[in-house]
Order: C-alpha cells, then structure tokens, then sequence
C-alpha cells in the first residue's frame, strides 16, 4: 500500500490508501465512481477541505453531474483540454465561496461594467463629482449581489477545475486543480503522470509519449 508524505503549515502528514479510501467513502465520492478515482484526487479534496475550507460534498456534486446522476449545475459544462500536453484530458469546474469575488469581477467585464453602473446609481456631474440622488445602496447591489446572481443564473460560476480522463466511455478522475495556462500545464500534466499513471496506465493520455 502506498503512503503519501504532504507538508503542510503544522508539519508534515501522512496519508495511507486506506485513509484516503475511508475519506472517500464519507464524502460519496466512492459510491458515485467506484474505483474511478485517484489517490491523489482523494488527497486534495481532503487538503482542499482543510486549508481552504471547501466543501468536498460540493465537488462530489459536481462529479454526480459529470456521471449523468444530477443535471443540475450552476457551473460552466465540462471541456477538453485542446492544447498539449494536457489535450485528451477534460475539465468541470466547482466552486465555492472563496470564489465569490473572482466570478463577480469576471461578471463585470474584469470591471469595465463598474463605471457605466456608476452613472446609472449615483448621479454623475458634469464636473465628475458624485451628486446628492446618488442611489449607493442600489449601486452596491448592482456591483456585487446581482452580478453573482446573473452569473449564477447564466451558469457560469467558476472556480477551480475536476481534472479527468476518458476511457471505455467511463471518467477517471485524476487531480483538482486550480485554472492553469502556458508553464502552468506541463506542471499539472507532470503531476498527473506521477501520481495518477500507476493507478490508470491505460488512459489515452499516458500512451502519448
């Protein structure tokens, strides 16, 4: 059996198989993809809960969707990876509350939409100065809680990635991960190799080389 070694802020840790098996059998996770996980997933969403306080409930959410056993999801649909070295992969987003302030900057444009919410709620004048009908509690509604709402509606909440697999028309579920581009891929595809090529040697993605 295989033992993980993971530093954390109070030490180092370690993490058995069957640790991580019982982990994923309280979270669901082993009941809604039997065997179709890894070590290293299992031990992320336990550092994730830990560290971050996410919810691992709400990631197991997610994969009910990706396994066709609830249609119901504010976040944006899975996609392939298209680029090397992470293409034949897919990913779904999850989200928590840590994520609140990103998907609500994202909704505003990356905050462009700020300033044309500032002339709708707070009176501008000619001079630039804010006037007296200036509506702030109106314009802290519209800059924060209906963007959440309108991105939540839309489903386009994002917040951190399912990374997984494909093979016989089943999902193998490798790592969570934050969102990664450029250098950022080789790393995730590195460690998905490390950890994740003993369990699954059969996946696409490790017959590439």
């Amino acid at each position: 059996m295989q033992t993980f070694r993971v530093h954390l802020a109070d030490g180092i840790h370690e993490f058995s198989e069957e640790m991580l098996g019982k982990y994923a059998r309280i979270v669901g996770l082993d009941r809604v993809a039997p065997s179709r996980y890894s070590w290293a997933f299992v031990l992320k969403m336990h550092i994730f809960e830990r560290l971050y306080g996410i919810n691992p409930f709400m990631i197991v959410e997610e994969i009910k969707k990706l396994e066709g056993l609830d249609s119901k999801s504010s976040t944006k649909r899975a996609t392939p990876f298209t680029k090397p070295p992470l293409s034949g992969l897919w990913h779904q987003h999850f989200f928590s509350g840590r994520f609140v302030a990103a998907n609500v900057y994202s909704q505003l444009g990356n905050g462009k939409r700020t300033a044309e919410l500032g002339a709708q709620y707070l009176d501008p004048q000619p001079d630039g100065t804010i006037g007296e009908k200036a509506d702030w509690e109106g314009f802290l509604h519209a800059v924060t809680v209906q963007q959440f709402e309108e991105r939540h509606e839309q489903g386009r909440l994002t917040g951190e990635w399912i990374v997984f697999g494909k093979h016989e028309g089943r999902n193998y579920y490798l790592l969570l991960s934050p969102h990664t581009t450029g250098v950022g891929d080789q790393k995730l595809f590195d460690e998905i190799k490390l950890t994740c090529q003993p369990q699954f040697p059969f996946l696409p993605i490790f017959k590439q080389d």
